[in-house]
């Protein structure tokens, strides 16, 4: 990673970044703090201005009532899993990350988002009625994004 050679950091500011990081690893341990730390590209994505990545993240929870820590840590089952699901498709289609990227936020095998979103193509293609509330719930936060990304204020416009 290329670090910037302009970025300037005063004492006080460095002694509080290092005072809180200490902190969460004696509260969480190193190993989830390195796994949030590899999660911020994806959190600060950017695309036309808008931080379209913590946006997905965000809906996604909502959609599903869930945390960020069990969206990418947690072992539960049926209902993390769609929401996995859902987030590599959206993150693929409206970000434009590629499955290596994307299983790395998850700390997953590299094969692990190929699988997710080519079992919700075929999701798509089957179009099931016991996957009706899946699509519904991907074509709503599908809407939801497009929205989010689209919008412009009137004094931009």
């Amino acid at each position: 990673m290329k670090v910037p050679k302009d970025i300037i950091v005063s004492t006080k500011d460095y002694v509080q970044i290092i005072t809180k990081v200490n902190l969460f690893i004696s509260i969480y341990g190193c190993e989830a703090v390195s796994k949030f730390l590899n999660t911020i590209p994806l959190h600060r994505s950017k695309k036309n201005g808008r931080n379209a990545g913590a946006y997905i993240i965000n809906k996604i929870c909502q959609e599903y009532k869930i945390t960020q820590y069990d969206l990418f840590e947690s072992n539960e089952r049926l209902e993390l899993t769609e929401a996995r699901q859902l987030m590599c498709v959206l993150v693929e289609k409206h970000l434009g990350f590629n499955k290596t990227q994307i299983s790395m936020y998850f700390n997953r095998s590299r094969h692990f988002a190929k699988r997710m979103i080519g079992k919700f193509s075929k999701i798509l293609e089957e179009n099931h009625p016991l996957d009706k509330e899946l699509i519904d719930r991907y074509n709503k936060l599908d809407r939801l994004i497009t929205a989010y990304m689209a919008f412009k204020p009137k004094n931009q416009a």
